[in-house]
This record gives C-alpha cells, structure tokens and sequence, in this order.
C-alpha cells in the first residue's frame, strides 16, 4: 500500500515526459519546416536531393501531426456510428479543439506543404511523385467515400 503513491507518482513522471516530448516534437517539426519553407520563399537553390529531403521530412511530420488526431477520429467516427447524439457532440468538440491545437502547433509544417506544391514543377519527377501519392494516399485514408 505504501508502494501505491510512488507508483502513482511514478505514473505522472512518465506522462508528464510524455507530453513534453511530443510537444517537442512538435515544436521541432515546425522550426525545421519554417526553415525549409524560408528556404524556398526565399528563391535559395534546392538541389533535388534536398527537395527529396524536404518531401520526406514533410510526409514523416504530416503523419505524427495525423497520429495525434487519430484516436479522437476514432472515437467520433465510432460515437458516429453509434448514433449517440450527445457522444458525437462530445467527440466532435474533442476532435476539433485538439485539430486546432495540432494545426497552430504546426502552422510551419503546412506552410512547408503550400511551398512544395506550388513549387511542384521544381521537384524531381520521382519526388513529386512521390508526394501526389502520400497526399493522395492521405485523402483515401480520412475520405468518406469507403
């Protein structure tokens, strides 16, 4: 019974690394997408091993950005399909709160992603390929259409 408040503190330890760590993650995520996305406002010379680079890093961080949002789009769509009005309510305010706090957290990311796509035709054929296929992958993956 003694061993239960040091197991709890313990707990909360764990969690609080956790958190700190994702957001961290997160802050790192969008301090190097601004860094890319300056670069290409900026007009610097991308070589195509750099906008290789630039395309995964974006499609990595666009995932963890997409796996933090993941569970709360799981409970709505399951309250969805439940037809439990007050649980779709509650999980929708839930999705949306924290799909906002991803959005503002990553601001910089999505930026990076505006830059790449205009800048399509500057991207080596195979990394422009490759980045219609993650972003068309990602629409299959969240659309209603299944």
């Amino acid at each position: 019974m003694k061993s239960l408040p040091n197991l709890i503190q313990v707990a909360a330890l764990a969690a609080l690394m956790c958190c700190a760590s994702a957001c961290s993650q997160a802050w790192r995520d969008d301090r190097r997408a601004a860094t890319y996305a300056d670069r290409i406002e900026n007009s610097e010379a991308v070589s195509a091993e750099e906008y290789s680079e630039m395309v995964t890093f974006y499609c990595r961080a666009l995932d963890r950005s997409l796996d933090k949002l993941k569970p709360l789009h799981d409970a709505h769509a399951a309250a969805v399909a439940s037809g439990d009005t007050a649980m779709i309510a509650k999980t929708e305010r839930q999705l949306t709160v924290e799909t906002e706090s991803v959005a503002r957290d990553t601001k910089n990311v999505s930026r990076l992603g505006s830059q790449l796509f205009n800048h399509l035709g500057a991207l080596p054929d195979t990394t422009r390929h490759r980045l219609l296929s993650y972003l068309s992958g990602i629409y299959d993956r969240y659309s209603n259409s299944k």
